[in-house]
Parts: C-alpha cells; sequence; structure tokens
C-alpha cells in the first residue's frame, strides 16, 4: 500500500511540474517586412538559461538588382535563409524549385552579420548575380572564386554565380 501510495504521489508531483512549466509552440506565425516574409523562432541559451527570438526568412518578394538581407527585423537578428522555398518557391520536396527561380535580375547580394545559415541551393539559377557582400563581421561565410562557403568548413553550399 505504501509503494502505491508513493508512486501516486511521484506522479502527481511530476504532473504539477508540467502545470508550471512553459509551454512553446512550434506553428510559427508569418509576418511581413518591406519586400520580405519572416517568422519569428524563440530560442533557448542552454548556457544561460534565457529564451530569445530570432528571425528565419521564408521570402522574399521584391525584384530588385540589388538584395540586401536586413541584419535584424524589430530588435531581432536575422539569422536564417531556410526551407528552401524562400523567393517564390513553394515546393520544398522538388530539388530543382529550390532557388530564386523568380528572381533572374539580381546583380548583388548582401549578406548581413547575423546570417548563419542559408540553405542549400538557395542562390542556384541566379544567372544575373555577379556579387555577394558579407558583412565583415559576420563569422559563418566567406565568398571566394565565385563560391559562397561556410567559414571553418571543407564544403560549400552548392551555391555558385558566374
Amino acid at each position: 500500500m505504501k509503494k502505491l501510495l508513493s508512486i501516486i504521489l511521484c506522479t502527481a508531483l511530476v504532473l504539477s511540474l508540467f502545470s508550471i512549466m512553459p509551454v512553446t509552440v512550434n506553428a510559427a506565425q508569418k509576418f511581413s517586412y518591406g519586400n520580405w516574409e519572416y517568422e519569428v523562432h524563440s530560442r533557448y541559451a542552454s548556457k544561460t538559461y534565457e529564451s530569445y527570438d530570432e528571425i528565419w526568412l521564408t521570402n522574399y518578394t521584391g525584384d530588385d538588382e540589388k538584395v540586401t538581407i536586413p541584419n535584424e527585423i524589430d530588435g531581432k537578428p536575422v539569422v536564417f535563409l531556410y526551407n528552401n522555398y524562400i523567393f517564390g518557391n513553394t515546393d520544398t520536396n522538388n530539388k530543382d524549385d529550390r532557388h530564386f527561380k523568380n528572381h533572374k535580375t539580381m546583380t548583388e547580394l548582401t549578406i548581413p552579420a547575423n546570417m548563419r545559415y542559408i540553405a542549400g541551393w538557395m542562390l542556384m539559377d541566379c544567372t544575373a548575380l555577379e556579387t555577394i557582400n558579407i558583412s565583415s563581421e559576420n563569422k559563418y561565410f566567406e565568398y571566394k572564386g565565385g563560391v559562397l562557403y561556410a567559414k571553418q568548413a571543407n564544403k560549400n553550399y552548392n551555391d555558385t554565380v558566374n
């Protein structure tokens, strides 16, 4: 009887902890900033036990020749071009549609300091793209010889330009 009571009390204690713990819902809401569409994602810093928000860009609707990715939106860092359906692409299952297919006039792209991930094939088929500028404060990317590289890595993201 004591074991049963102990099990019940332990279970009640564990379940009561869930009622006071914050719950995060992964359904991201879409927002707009100029020609950019984005989601706000909450992250958790395991060393400081603090949560913070960051921006993941999901779409670009402009047709500018010179495109600059924002470094921040509403004070939150822009860190991700993600999900392989950015810039007018919606079919993430079709490898051939994972690029700037609606952006044939972009000649220059500027990557900000906070950007740390660009999904594969994002710059493929950018036939007019001649220059990629990367913030000197960006510690994640480098551009040399017409290829965008992840710093401290031995591979590129298959994102080459002419």
